[in-house]
């Protein structure tokens, strides 16, 4: 199965401007932000909200969604290339960015198997 060569980076943040980065859990201390691809006939405002269910459990209750009118273009990683979809992108990709505000300032925190890695910051129980 391909992938579509067309994403979107979900840039999360609250009213004073905390911004959401994610640890990649196979890249340790690799941050990025919430992204994924578009599935076939997907606005990228309905892929932001899949994907923050999917990353992040995040509903779309209490987010305002913008989309940015930019597209960026990327180079597809040569050992990716063979994963794109073969709709003639060629070695590109563009990417949309959508703005995800959080109507509060409070965070939850997100743990995927990782609370070995912060023991300051896990759950109580």
């Amino acid at each position: 199965m391909y992938k579509n060569p067309e994403s979107v980076l979900v840039v999360v943040h609250t009213p004073d401007l905390q911004v959401l980065l994610l640890e990649r859990a196979r890249h340790v201390d690799y941050w990025q932000s919430v992204t994924g691809s578009l599935e076939s006939g997907e606005s990228p405002e309905e892929t932001a909200l899949r994907e923050l269910r999917e990353e992040t459990g995040l509903s779309p209750n209490g987010l305002a969604l913008r989309a940015w009118k930019t597209c960026n273009r990327f180079e597809i990683l040569p050992r990716l290339y063979s994963r794109a979809s073969r709709g003639g992108a060629g070695p590109w990709g563009t990417s949309r960015t959508v703005l995800a505000r959080l109507e509060s300032s409070r965070w939850a925190m997100l743990f995927v198997d990782e609370p070995r890695r912060y023991p300051d910051a896990a759950p109580p129980g």
